[in-house]
């Protein structure tokens, strides 16, 4: 078991599930929750941007659902051992199975979007990166379904999936707000695409970030050691 340690919590995580990456912190530091009470966290896996919006977000109740259940487990045991278990929910659940009592006014999710690349021989590890079993579209329904009319939602995604990503969340009635490009180092391409979407029509806002660049670690400074 290995231990990845922030300034206010840490995340146990073994081989078996998807590692603490730059992705889901880079998500978890730029997802607004301003006004969010209700927030739900698809695809949780070790329980990072729960955590994340837990530490962001004082009071806020945080379901964080999870099919696997080496994840699901090793999630659940984050939480509790957190300062806030007690307003974080682990439940083990598709996406495509959960049915709350309530919408949620904030869903955030790192969702897996490797298509027709190599796998690896863990089924675990294939689920949290492959969307074989999550795809897109079915996604954004769900989404659409469980979000508040006054809700947004945040994911991160392959940039060169941005568009294509944006127009079916149109047809959820899900807009982009805000965009923000990724890139690894200044002269690479961009690799990565941040999305904020919320219920109303708008001309996104669109910025960029490098990583390891001073606004990288502007972003990040209240997770990271």
């Amino acid at each position: 078991m290995e231990i990845f340690r922030f300034r206010e919590f840490e995340i146990e995580q073994n081989e078996s599930v998807h590692k603490v990456g730059t992705d889901g912190v880079l998500l978890g530091a730029w997802t607004e929750c301003v006004n969010a009470k209700t927030i739900l966290d698809i695809g949780t896996g070790t329980g990072l941007l729960a955590l994340m919006i837990a530490q962001k977000k004082p009071l806020a109740k945080i379901t964080a659902i999870e099919i696997d259940e080496n994840a699901f487990l090793l999630a659940k045991e984050n939480f509790e051992k957190s300062k806030w278990g007690e307003r974080i929910f682990a439940k083990k659940f598709s996406v495509f199975d959960f049915q709350p009592p309530q919408k949620f006014d904030l869903i955030i999710c790192n969702p897996p979007f490797f298509t027709n690349s190599l796998k690896s021989p863990s089924s675990s590890r294939n689920k949290a990166r492959h969307n074989d079993e999550v795809p897109f579209n079915k996604l954004l329904k769900k989404v659409n379904h469980l979000l508040d009319e006054h809700g947004k939602f945040s994911v991160i995604i392959p940039a060169d999936q941005e568009k294509e990503f944006i127009a079916k969340a149109w047809f959820e009635n899900l807009f982009a707000e805000k965009i923000c490009k990724v890139k690894p180092k200044p002269n690479f391409e961009i690799k990565r695409s941040m999305i904020l979407f919320g219920r109303k029509q708008t001309s996104a806002q669109v910025e960029e970030i490098i990583v390891e660049s001073e606004k990288f670690r502007e972003l990040t400074t209240q997770f990271y050691l």
